[in-house]
């Protein structure tokens, strides 16, 4: 919705300021544990396959059932954003509704939120991750900065953030090499 997009310039620099939602960080966490998500959904999977053999072929209906809710309990879980949601309540809720500052130019990024400030070098930098809602920028597996794509104008001005981090990565490669 229009009353959460934050600002966002068209740069470089980009000056980037936004609400944090509940949502922002539903979404920033499922991109950084995708692969956990995707482990606990395959042996969700996997489990239910057991409970459905268990009751079919040792004919132990009890068993079986109890691994099947085992195991849809998992894929459940791990496959949606419902154990997200109430992790994301109980443990970032002094995050929900902050103000986070960061801009983004030929010197790295400067991030200025509630749980911190400071100034990352692009030479820091290693790594950009994105979904479709959300653009992570990393230091080998720590998270520097996270931006919702709401916060956008259009997907053309998160497209131009992307390509620019993108690049002062590959120029920040070649010049420490």
């Amino acid at each position: 919705a229009d009353h959460q997009r934050g600002t966002a310039m068209s740069g470089p620099p980009f000056d980037i300021e936004f609400t944090i939602t509940i949502d922002d960080l539903i979404v920033y966490l499922r991109l950084l544990q995708r692969t956990l998500n995707v482990i606990g959904v395959i042996l969700g999977l996997a489990v239910l396959v057991v409970g459905g053999l268990v009751a079919l072929v040792a004919q132990d209906l009890f068993t079986g059932v109890w691994t099947l809710l085992i195991g849809l309990l998992f894929v459940v879980l791990a496959g949606t954003e419902f154990l997200d949601r109430f992790r994301v309540q109980r443990n970032a809720r002094s995050l929900i509704g902050t103000t986070a500052k960061l801009k983004f130019d030929e010197k790295g990024i400067t991030a200025d939120t509630a749980s911190g400030s400071g100034n990352v070098p692009w030479s820091a930098v290693t790594q950009l991750r994105q979904n479709d809602r959300v653009i992570v920028v990393k230091r080998g597996r720590i998270p520097i900065a996270w931006i919702p794509k709401r916060v956008f104008a259009s997907a053309d001005e998160a497209a131009a953030l992307t390509t620019y981090i993108d690049g002062q990565i590959a120029a920040a490669r070649t010049t420490t090499r």
